[in-house]
């Protein structure tokens, strides 16, 4: 059994013990790359924001990425002739 402080059901490697049936907080997979935050896990969404979410090994492998327009006028509209995705 792992455990599991974040409560998203997803174990930490480093931590565990041997037992038949799971005590609370403990669960039987070790799957979790961040076991203080129970946002990230494998099977999270993926999102921009500095972190590895779904515990692929990669921060921010996010694939649809949106476009976006620079608006160096700051008037809320951008550029479409100045585009990053």
């Amino acid at each position: 059994m792992y455990a599991d402080q974040d409560g998203d059901t997803y174990g930490n490697y480093n931590w565990y013990t041997r037992a038949c049936y799971p005590y609370d907080g403990w669960v039987d997979n070790k799957d979790d790359c961040n076991d203080l935050d129970a946002t990230i896990h494998p099977g999270a969404a993926e999102v921009c924001n500095g972190k590895d979410d779904n515990c692929s090994g990669t921060i921010d492998d996010v694939t649809d990425l949106p476009t976006v327009y620079q608006d160096a006028d700051k008037d809320g509209y951008g550029n479409p002739e100045n585009s990053k995705k």
